[in-house]
């Protein structure tokens, strides 16, 4: 529930947080300094940092795209090698990027000197997108021994696993909003969601944990990234609306590719191409829009902040 409340500044009072508050473990009190209107910045520049993400993503579409599907035709119909061998090299040289970025966010995690870490916890209490990583590489690496450890390969099931990553962040996805829509409070903590604590949209969590840690936003990032949605609605709505705009499609994209690849209408060689494209082709082109439409409502939110004199704060509810 939100209280429109005028932006005149009650004399001698301002809004701090408690426990209750159903955006976080917080709701509101009354403490005697007076409150700051002042637009709550992220403080974070993607343009200085243009060229590491560049890179990072050049690579991942190597390992990730290409390298699984050039590998796969090269070694097949221009070399000698039986199948088996074949799909050992490919099996070998996926994912590369990704697996080292997680085990190198583990140790910006873990170290002792950790500036990324959720605040309050133990050098142990790894974020939520890195519990998922773990759950992402244990699928994938089933997939992968199991579609190489018989004596015909099974073909099909190598191309899984790209569907299988979207599908498990996107079956999370839906958990959490399910929880969500039910008043279901975390069972356990969910990055800065205390056990105990109001979910947040999935998408928020994800963002949180990415730009903090792999982004090097660091903790603060978390904290500025928590007062932006606590104290904007319009912020509140825009990772609502993300949520939904990547989870449903994903789910059923997946179902949609993972139907083909197993359909016998269709043989091994297209099987494997559509697992390694489909997905990757969808993610590039809905990235894209998300970065138009996350630049234009961000842009709407800083211009309408405070506009006509009020602005929506939470209730002590």
């Amino acid at each position: 529930m939100y209280v429109p409340v005028n932006d005149e500044k009650p004399e001698g009072y301002t809004v701090s947080r408690s426990p209750h508050s159903p955006h976080s473990p917080h709701s509101l009190q009354f403490t005697d300094q007076m409150p700051d209107h002042t637009f709550p910045s992220l403080e974070y520049d993607l343009a200085s940092k243009k060229w590491r993400i560049l890179i990072f993503w050049t690579l991942v579409i190597l390992d990730s795209f290409a390298i699984p599907i050039i590998l796969y035709f090269v070694l097949n119909y221009s070399t000698t090698l039986d199948k088996k061998q074949v799909y050992y090299i490919i099996s070998f040289t996926l994912f590369g990027t990704l697996m080292l970025e997680y085990a190198q966010r583990a140790w910006r995690l873990w170290m002792k000197t950790s500036t990324c870490r959720v605040v309050n916890t133990k050098r142990l209490d790894f974020d939520w997108l890195h519990w998922n990583l773990t759950l992402v590489l244990v699928v994938v690496i089933v997939e992968v021994a199991v579609a190489t450890s018989l004596n015909e390969p099974l073909v099909r099931l190598l191309a899984m696993p790209l569907p299988s990553i979207f599908f498990t962040f996107g079956l999370e996805m839906l958990l959490v909003e399910l929880m969500r829509s039910f008043n279901i409070r975390a069972s356990f903590r969910v990055s800065s969601v205390p056990k105990g604590g109001v979910l947040r949209p999935a998408l928020y969590t994800l963002i949180e944990d990415v730009v903090a840690v792999d982004g090097n936003g660091g903790t603060g990032y978390r904290e500025r990234l928590n007062t932006r949605y606590e104290t904007s609605p319009e912020f509140r709505r825009l990772m609502n609306n993300l949520t939904y705009f990547w989870m449903v499609p994903a789910l059923l994209l997946d179902v949609a590719v993972s139907h083909l690849i197993f359909w016998k209408g269709i043989n091994e060689d297209t099987a494997y191409v559509i697992g390694w494209s489909l997905p990757f082709a969808w993610a590039s082109f809905w990235t894209i829009m998300t970065i138009y439409w996350v630049r234009i409502a961000l842009d709407e939110e800083k211009k309408n902040w405070g506009k006509e004199g009020s602005q929506l704060i939470r209730s002590v509810l």
